[in-house]
Formats: structure tokens, C-alpha cells, sequence
């Protein structure tokens, strides 16, 4: 398998932690390179919609929505803390303990 292929497949494979992210989106996230908060602000509602599905206990939903917007914004902190707590609910210690969590506190609101 060529390095290109190599890196491709390591790129689209879930990150070993369980947090649901790929492992350029959670663990091997590098913070310092972050898009400036403007680039994401049409994430904004759907921020919203997470938190709010979150509040109701929706969690499944919360979770969807979570994943979608830390794909597109991976230091989004609202999406972050969401996942943060669903997966240290359900007990994915591995995930909540890992180099993203950081960045929930890091990160501004």
C-alpha cells in the first residue's frame, strides 16, 4: 500500500479512544491550527440544535449532531463539551479522558 493510500485509510478510520471522531478530528488534533471562529459560524444553529437535543435527553440525536458539527469544526467547544459528557455518561472513559477534552475547557464558549 502506497504512503498516499496509507494515510487516506488511517484518516477515514475512527479513532481507537471511542469518541466517535476520526483520529485527525480528535486525539491528533492540532488546536494551533484552528480556523479563525468567523469560518464556523454557520455551525452556530446547528450548535444550538445539539444542545438543545442534549437538554432534552435526546441523546442519540445529540450525539448525531455532534458528530457532524466536530467533523466540520473539531474545536467547536459547545459540540465538544456535548460529546464530552455523552461519552463519559456512557462510560467511554478512553474518550473523555483523551487529548480532545482539552480542548472543551480550552476552548472559548
Amino acid at each position: 500500500m502506497s504512503e498516499p493510500q496509507r494515510m487516506s485509510s488511517a484518516a477515514t478510520q475512527l479513532w481507537h479512544c471511542g469518541s466517535g471522531l476520526r483520529a485527525i478530528r480528535c486525539c491528533s488534533l492540532q488546536l494551533g491550527a484552528r480556523a479563525p471562529a468567523e469560518a464556523a459560524r454557520h455551525l452556530v444553529p446547528l450548535v444550538e440544535r445539539t444542545m438543545a437535543a442534549h437538554r432534552q435527553g435526546a441523546t442519540e440525536t445529540a450525539e448525531r449532531l455532534c458528530l457532524d458539527v466536530l467533523e466540520l469544526a473539531p474545536d467547536r467547544p459547545g459540540a465538544l463539551s456535548i460529546l464530552y459528557e455523552i461519552r463519559k455518561t456512557q462510560g467511554v472513559t478512553a474518550a473523555a479522558e483523551t487529548g480532545w477534552s482539552p480542548g472543551v475547557s480550552a476552548a472559548p464558549a
